[in-house]
């Protein structure tokens, strides 16, 4: 049984167990937990309707502060299956949400979210706008993540500026 099928049976049960003993407020932490394993596991179908529940119940329960978490997770999901559009809109809805909770690292990963939608599509220089942004955060937040280096690296690339890239790249490795 590989992790994702554990992670999927618990969170089946949990959720199974909060319905039965009445625990609502646990519920949409459940689904929205679900709805990454289905996402991981490349079932978007599952996932999107996952934390559409979630989503749905945290708006029901008024736990405002929640929301823009599975939005960014509906956001991943709709990028995983290839909708950019509804990708791109679920992370803006998600960092003006953040950015109104002040939640830095919510609004280091929409930012970073929305570059790899625009690099998805090939819009290198709006990709190297918000990877920039979000690298402004993560080197703050996450001083070992080495992603925002390559991210900034590969909309280099697509803007054929090898020179930035391969300095971007390098950086990435260091780390």
């Amino acid at each position: 049984q590989s992790h994702f099928e554990k992670a999927q049976e618990i969170n089946l049960r949990s959720l199974e167990l909060a319905k039965k003993i009445n625990l609502e407020a646990r519920l949409p932490r459940i689904y929205d937990n679900l709805g990454n394993v289905y996402s991981a596991t490349g079932n978007q179908a599952a996932a999107l309707e996952s934390h559409q529940k979630a989503l749905d119940l945290y708006r029901s329960q008024n736990a405002v502060r929640n929301i823009p978490s599975t939005t960014l997770n509906i956001g991943n999901a709709y990028f995983r299956s290839g909708n950019y559009e509804l990708a791109l809109e679920s992370f803006q809805m998600a960092l003006a949400d953040f950015e109104k909770f002040r939640n830095r690292i919510g609004i280091a990963y929409a930012t970073s979210n929305i570059g790899s939608v625009y690099l998805e599509n090939g819009n290198n220089e709006k990709a190297l706008e918000w990877f920039q942004k979000a690298q402004v955060l993560k080197v703050q937040l996450f001083p070992d993540d080495h992603s925002s280096f390559y991210n900034i690296g590969s909309a280099y690339r697509g803007l054929k500026r090898m020179k930035e890239a391969r300095e971007q790249f390098g950086t990435a490795l260091d780390i």
